[in-house]
């Protein structure tokens, strides 16, 4: 007979572990999923065993861990953390650009000309918004905000206002 299956977000329900906890134990353990779904058991056996892990096994879990990440990059797995910066760079001044087209140049052309001043100063504050954000996430890849805004400053010029 097989084991009745649960979505993790039941499992969470039956077992009072967060959904989190549950795919991180379901993750380490390496349960594989039947349409999605896993055993109530396998679960509560991942739970049980949690809190009595020695020192040991998490010495040995850990070394898993760093074999797994060796073995992901070796075989070209894993991307460099300066691949996606230099991605994200390179994306950024486009959109920002292509932004600052449409926000700046046609859209006033839109609406009455007594207006388009106030418009151009909300989009500009938009640009600089998105800007900003753009540069945090690029930054909380170990890239410092002005070492960003001197690159794209060097590239586009005027386009960036803070």
């Amino acid at each position: 007979m097989r084991p009745q299956l649960y979505s993790v977000n039941k499992l969470s329900d039956l077992t009072g572990a967060d959904r989190k906890t549950l795919n991180k134990l379901i993750h380490a353990n390496g349960i594989k999923p039947t349409d999605g779904k896993y055993a109530l058991a396998d679960i509560r056996a991942c739970l049980d065993g949690k809190a009595d892990k020695s020192l040991k096994d998490q010495k040995l879990a850990e070394e898993i861990r760093k074999l797994q990440i060796k073995n992901d990059k070796d075989q070209g797995k894993l991307i460099e953390r300066a691949r996606v910066a230099a991605g994200i760079m390179s994306v950024g001044p486009r959109m920002l650009s292509v932004l600052e087209q449409k926000l700046m140049n046609e859209q006033p052309g839109f609406v009455d000309p007594g207006l388009q001043g106030i418009l151009r100063s909300h989009n500009r504050r938009v640009i600089n918004e998105t800007f900003s954000e753009w540069s945090s996430f690029a930054s909380s890849l170990e890239m410092e905000p002005a070492e960003i805004l001197a690159w794209l400053r060097e590239r586009h010029g005027g386009l960036f206002t803070t």
